[in-house]
């Protein structure tokens, strides 16, 4: 009994001094700057892998609807819309 309420006070001890620590500064997410944004280029890259950073895609697309990547049986397309507008009728 005596080594259970001691092994329970030991956990709780650990468990509030480890909820009370400051993050470290490498747990922090990274700002980006507008100096490390780099252009994209809006083509299809055909079937062959592709590895982008999609945020920046969406955030300097200015065109209404380019295809970038095609597979066999899939297509990956980055559209620019205004909040609540209709992307239209997909046929």
């Amino acid at each position: 009994m005596k080594r259970k309420v001691c092994c329970l006070g030991v956990a709780s001890m650990l468990i509030s001094v480890s909820c009370v620590q400051p993050q470290s500064e490498e747990s922090q997410p990274a700002e980006v700057s507008a100096e490390s944004v780099e252009a994209v280029e809006f083509r299809d890259f055909g079937p062959e892998p592709l590895v982008i950073d999609i945020e920046q895609y969406t955030l300097q697309n200015e065109t209404f609807r380019t295809a970038v990547w095609t597979g066999s049986l899939m297509q990956m397309t980055v559209m620019t819309l205004q909040p609540g507008e209709d992307i239209g009728l997909e046929l």
